[in-house]
This record gives C-alpha cells, structure tokens and sequence, in this order.
C-alpha cells in the first residue's frame, strides 16, 4: 500500500463506535502497541467470554490514521463527513483556495485529502527552491584568516601568535525557521503512512534539497510570524505545516522498534471547541468581543483555577455568555448543566449555554440558581459558514 510497505489489512473505524473484530485479527505485537502508544485515541478490549472471543476497538474521539504494524492500518472516520471535516480544517488554518479543496478533485478518505495536501506541500517547497528560497543577514562572531566585518581588538592582542583573526560580521543564510519548518514538516510527513509512492517520492525530493538543518517544530511557533511581500507565498506553506504537525505525533517511537510509522491522529472535541471560537471571532456582530480558555482563579492563593471555554462580552465589557462546547450526541447531562452555570456564576454572567454539534432531541433550556441555561447547536453536518450563521442566530446578541 502507501509508502512501499506491505499492508495487508485496513480495519475502518469511527470514533466513539465498538468495533468488533475476531481474535485471530490482531496480532500480540500489535495489540501491545495500541495499548503501550494509543490509550488516549483508543480503548482496546481483549477477547474474552464477556465479548465473545472478539477484540472490541472504541475510538476515544481521535480521527485519522494509526499505522499499527506493517501489516495492520487502523483508519479512525469522524462521525461527520469527510468534506466536512476538511472544509472545518480549512477554516481552522486559513488554507488558500487549493483546487482539491474546491471539488474539483474528491476523495471520500482521510488518507486521500492528507496525500493531496502532503502533495501540495512538497509542490510548493519545490516551487520556492527553484525561485530561490527566503534568506536574510544574520550576525556571526568567529575566527577567520581574512579580516571580515570589525575586528576584535581583544583578540589581537591576546592571540598574537594565531594566524585567524576574531572578526564579527553578516552572513547571509537560509538556515532560518522559516525553512526550517518546511524541511522537518515534510521529513515527519515521510515518517507516515498517509502518502501514495508517488507523493512520499515528492516530498523526500523536496525537504532533502533544503539547504537548513532538521529542527523540531510545534504549530505553536509560527504565531506571531511576520510576512512581507517578499515570502507572503510561505503563509499558505507554513498553515499546511500547522495542519499536520498538529496531527503528527512528534516521534515517540524508538529507533529499535521494529516498525515506526507515525499516526495522523485529530482530536476532535479540541477541533470542535476550535472552530466555534474561530468562527465567532472572525463573525461578532460590532461591540461584542470574545475571550477563549479564560482562568477563573478559585481561591485566594490563585493554588486553584477553572478554564472556561468561551466567554462572550458586550461593548461594556459586561460577560453576556458563558458557553461550553460538547463534543458528543446525546442528551445534556446534569454534570454539564452544573460545569456551565458554575463557571457563569464565578464571572458574574447570568446566561450559560451548552454548545452541540448535534441538536439534543429535547433542546435545553432552564435555570439554576440565578443563572439561566439553554443549549445550543453549531453543527458539523453543513459547512461551517452556515453552521456559524445558525449558530450565531440561536445567540441573539443584542447591544
């Protein structure tokens, strides 16, 4: 299959679902590794009499791609579509207008839409490697046999007898962060099994021909990155690096391992609780402002605090809601209705809500205390343009 190694079994999941499979299907290795590696994405149950004799596998709400052995690939579907998905990740990292992205080419798997974008990452890469990649002038102090830059005056005096002079000077490099989060990106995209051969051979080509050294990367590094008109085309680059390096583990399989292949795994209550902020932030209506994982401090020592999801304000500053996004079906439960109000309740707001992606067969609605509650749906079933326009209804923010 993918990345020349020999796959012989495929085993479709989707997250939150028991999936039975018989106990020839998973071998003691494998089933190790999924325990020793996975327990956060995964609840594996062995073959017992309580399950007739058949491994039960519960996705803990992950999706993506966990290559388990050479021979076992676990595919871990999201309960919403996979365009879906993919339109929310492209609202969640700002992707230009791929055209693979638009329709004009389909792909009903996780593993599809990865291999095109891994694709469109290394086509980019190449792209700025034959237009010259981004450099600039970097400050260097080090003994060099022709005088470069200012000399150390020091260093004349004290090492008279070497033939190198102490010289600080510019030098011009590409060995910056810029490009460095390309080459790592793509050396960790190698490192899966998401890509078609036809892909992998793209991006090895593309991040073994940067000039830069291998440094480990977060999504977290590139906030507050300045782009001119110069490199404005390493925006859309380095979103895509956000999106997998998000998803990629960073390598926590041993080099002894026989086998390791690195999982593209989602967390999709994260990404839910993401992209209802992200949409809000960009669509309040004039004078409301909103404040993510707001800490709550609990005690006079600040020893114990709460982190509230989403807190929406007035032009005032006044908190008008206090929301909490739950990423499961079902109906609400009294913990959830207790977190919410509680949390309202520490801010001074007397308006709460719970946040679903799927509209509860009895919508909620009530009080507790001096806080009222109801719950409301920013759904994963549209796009979430017109999930957010919904949503953003159901609010009825008035100034």
């Amino acid at each position: 299959m993918h990345n020349g190694s020999i796959v012989t079994q495929t085993i479709q999941l989707t997250e939150y679902s028991p999936h039975h499979l018989a106990a020839d299907a998973l071998t003691e290795f494998e089933a190790a590794r999924l325990w020793q590696l996975h327990r956060p994405h995964i609840h594996v149950e062995p073959p017992s009499f309580q399950n007739n004799n058949r491994w039960v596998l519960t996705p803990q709400g992950w999706s993506g791609h966990i290559p388990v052995s050479a021979k076992t690939t676990l595919v871990i579907n999201p309960k919403v579509p996979v365009d879906n998905l993919f339109a929310i990740l492209k609202t969640l990292y700002n992707l230009p207008s791929f055209s693979f992205l638009d329709g004009e080419t389909h792909t009903d798997t996780i593993s599809g839409y990865l291999d095109l974008l891994a694709a469109e990452l290394a086509g980019r890469v190449l792209a700025r490697l034959r237009q010259g990649i981004h450099q600039t002038y970097l400050p260097k102090r080090e003994p060099i046999g022709t005088v470069k830059g200012r000399v150390d005056p020091h260093w004349i005096a004290t090492q008279a007898s070497s033939p190198l002079i102490q010289c600080d000077f510019t030098q011009q490099t590409a060995d910056l962060p810029f490009n460095q989060i390309l080459a790592y990106t793509l050396r960790q995209i190698a490192l899966t099994d998401l890509c078609r051969p036809e892909t992998l051979r793209l991006v090895n080509r593309a991040w073994r021909q940067m000039p830069v050294t291998i440094e480990p990367f977060v999504s977290q590094d590139t906030v507050g990155w300045a782009y001119t008109r110069l490199n404005k085309d390493y925006r859309p680059m380095h979103a895509l690096c956000c999106l997998f390096l998000d998803g990629l583990e960073p390598t926590h399989h041993h080099v002894a391992d026989r086998f390791a292949m690195l999982p593209f795994l989602v967390n999709m209550p994260v990404l839910y609780e993401k992209l209802v902020a992200t949409w809000l932030q960009t669509n309040l209506p004039n004078g409301f402002t909103l404040r993510k994982q707001e800490r709550v401090r609990l005690d006079a020592s600040h020893a114990r605090h709460v982190d509230i999801d989403l807190v929406l304000y007035d032009a005032a500053q006044q908190p008008v809601w206090v929301l909490d996004t739950k990423y499961k079906a079902g109906e609400p439960t009294n913990d959830d209705i207790y977190q919410v109000t509680f949390y309202a309740r520490e801010i001074g707001c007397t308006s709460a809500g719970l946040v679903y992606p799927i509209q509860p067969n009895k919508p909620l609605t009530g009080r507790n205390q001096d806080v009222s509650y109801q719950s409301f749906t920013f759904g994963l079933e549209l796009d979430p343009q017109t999930a957010g326009e919904s949503f953003l209804d159901q609010l009825n923010l008035i100034n």
